[in-house]
């Protein structure tokens, strides 16, 4: 969702690369790590939304924490994902809300 931004423009720096590093599997995403409840009431914030935030338990596998190590993006490209967690979900938020363009100019 938020990682829509610095996907788009890791792939058009990836046009440039060579083809055995543009298969590379690697990470993309911002190395800032947020919680569902940050989110979740950043969400809420952000849309006005008035509705009460539901705690349920973790599945048995869930992961406790989830943070894109980008280490070997970044050497491979030298690229960085460029898109900080609030400007992606506030263009996020406001595409789905209002149909508007994540691509600026668009």
């Amino acid at each position: 969702m938020i990682l829509i931004l610095s996907l788009l423009t890791y792939n058009i720096h990836t046009m440039s690369v060579t083809i055995d590093i543009a298969r590379a599997v690697v990470n993309v995403g911002n190395a800032q790590e947020v919680t569902i409840l940050e989110l979740a009431k950043r969400i809420k914030e952000v849309t006005e939304c008035r509705s009460a935030i539901e705690f349920h338990p973790l599945p048995k596998d869930d992961p406790k924490r989830r943070c894109p190590n980008t280490n070997k993006l970044e050497k491979l490209v030298a690229w960085k994902p460029n898109v900080s967690f609030d400007d992606g979900l506030e263009k996020t938020i406001a595409w789905f809300l209002q149909g508007t363009s994540l691509i600026e100019g668009n």
